[in-house]
């Protein structure tokens, strides 16, 4: 698919169906996050691959919302090393590029995809931590939901031009 036609179909899924996610293709999603820019090139994240419907519930407790989400056959949680920060406090810059080029890989292999909030939500991330045996320096991000998407999504123009400005600031 054209990299701006990926761009601009991508949508978030909630319902999926019930065919698992292939080995190859979650490999290609997670590989695509590996390829995002990072401040520093620190490289810092890690992913946890949970497909056990009891560590999902987990998620969904912790997450307090997005219950059909995790209907998901993979949940990724997107998480950073500490450790590998050059930067103080650009992690989680890092980890959202990592996230989005997930999702975007996601819709070019036929695969839906959600992103679910745990950071900055102190209690989703002691949660997550505790939940999943996360030492210290590792600091949980966001989870990416994958399935096949049961329904098609209705694409939907978001281009605004009256949000573009150039050189300084400018009303619509």
């Amino acid at each position: 698919m054209e990299t701006l036609e990926n761009i601009k179909n991508r949508r978030s899924v909630r319902d999926y169906t019930d065919e698992p996610v292939r080995d190859e293709d979650l490999e290609k999603v997670i590989e695509a996050a590996m390829y995002a820019p990072s401040s520093g090139n620190s490289q810092g994240w890690e992913f946890i691959v949970v497909t056990d419907p009891a560590k999902k519930e987990e998620i969904t407790n912790l997450t307090e919302k997005n219950r059909r989400s995790m209907n998901a056959p993979v949940c990724v949680i997107v998480c950073y090393d500490l450790r590998r920060q050059k930067f103080s406090d650009r992690w989680p810059v890092d980890c959202a590029a990592a996230a989005q080029n997930m999702m975007l890989a996601a819709n070019d292999l036929g695969l839906g995809a959600l992103w679910v909030e745990i950071y900055p939500d102190k209690f989703r991330c002691e949660g997550t931590r505790m939940s999943f045996g996360l030492p210290e320096y590792i600091m949980p991000f966001c989870v990416v939901c994958l399935g096949y998407p049961k329904n098609s999504a209705e694409h939907t123009v978001r281009f605004e031009k009256s949000k573009i400005h150039r050189n300084f600031w400018t009303e619509g």
